[in-house]
């Protein structure tokens, strides 16, 4: 029974250390590069939530992604302006497309979700930001 769990505990090490020498391999170095990712997949999250009426306001969490890509990169200042992109993006969706039944925990859940996740992965991330 031992034995089992070192070889899975040595499979798991290794496909995590793929996984990140992967991540390390094909992450943008250039900045600019970097802003355009983000910006795409704000874009499509944006349009996933202009499109997907069914998924309510969980398809608004997936903005946390691309957020907390950003606060991880540029640190607390890249992390605060994207998620005040995403909550913008958020509040200007919800005004056009909602048919009235978003209560007062639908608004403050995703937003209070958004400006945490910017602020404090953006704080811990160590960049200088």
């Amino acid at each position: 029974m031992r034995g089992g769990r070192v070889r899975a505990a040595r499979l798991w090490r290794g496909a995590w250390r793929g996984a990140w020498g992967l991540s390390d391999r094909h992450a943008p170095r250039s900045p600019v590069v970097a802003v355009a990712v983000l910006v795409g997949l704000m874009a499509a999250v944006t349009v996933l939530r202009w499109f997907v009426d069914g998924a309510g306001q969980a398809a608004a969490l997936l903005y946390v992604v691309p957020i907390a890509l950003s606060a991880l990169r540029f640190g607390r200042r890249g992390g605060a302006g994207a998620a005040g992109c995403a909550i913008g993006a958020f509040v200007v969706l919800e005004l056009v497309r909602a048919r009235g039944e978003v209560d007062v925990t639908g608004w403050v859940g995703p937003l209070l979700a958004m400006a945490l996740m910017g602020g404090l992965v953006g704080r811990l991330s160590g960049c200088a930001g």
